[in-house]
């Protein structure tokens, strides 16, 4: 129970510092549905710093330190990385197809607007989407939701269960409570639990989890 409660101390955690950060740069406490309209330069600030803070605090002091697991015991293993990798990538494809869907469900997006939308964006955005996905998505989501948490919950109440508490968990720690989105997030969360699995490699819900941010992006 001890490590329950550190996870969900370090999802809390891990909520303010974006909410303070949001606030603090663009005056908003999250980046909200369009992530760029403050400009790109506060956005990149925002990222940046919680990069910095999200692996120095997060994952360095809070998972590593204070909860005394290494980046392995965490399941950051590469013995199988063909399968891992294509496992990653279909879990990419099957969340994307749930975003996709409800972004034309919604009305937020036709498919010809949505493939504009992506096609748009600057070299600059591509990359703070790039930096989205490895550090934030992929290393330190990852290992704190995936690696830690889910971890410690299957410990305690067995692994379906426990896929399902944190990946509401992961919903509820993105504070954007419109329906279509806890569903998505909600989903998002099963799918990179499933992945994940009782102790197979983080790679393949990295690989997944960053995807979504590097190709598609915030439309």
């Amino acid at each position: 129970m001890k490590k329950i409660l550190h996870g969900v101390g370090l999802v809390v955690a891990r909520a303010l510092l974006l909410f303070v950060l949001g606030m603090g740069v663009i005056g908003e406490g999250w980046l909200g549905d369009d992530m760029f309209k403050s400009g790109w330069r506060s956005v990149a600030l925002i990222v940046g710093l919680l990069g910095v803070l999200d692996v120095g605090l997060i994952l360095r002091v809070g998972l590593l330190g204070l909860g005394k697991v290494s980046l392995r015991g965490l399941g950051w293993r590469f013995d199988r990385v063909g399968r891992d990798v294509a496992l990653g990538v279909a879990g990419f494809a099957l969340a994307a197809g749930v975003l996709i869907a409800a972004l034309l469900v919604t009305g937020e997006h036709t498919l010809p607007s949505l493939g504009r939308a992506i096609a748009s964006y600057s070299i600059t955005e591509r990359l703070i989407y790039l930096c989205i996905a490895v550090f934030g998505a992929a290393l330190v989501e990852e290992s704190l939701f995936r690696g830690y948490l889910q971890g410690a919950l299957t410990e305690k109440i067995g692994l379906a269960p426990a896929i399902i508490v944190q990946a509401i968990v992961f919903d509820l720690m993105h504070m954007n409570l419109r329906p279509a989105s806890l569903v998505v997030k909600l989903v998002f969360g099963i799918v990179f639990g499933v992945l994940r699995g009782r102790d197979r490699s983080l790679l393949a819900p990295a690989v997944a989890h960053g995807l979504l941010w590097a190709v598609i992006g915030a439309p």
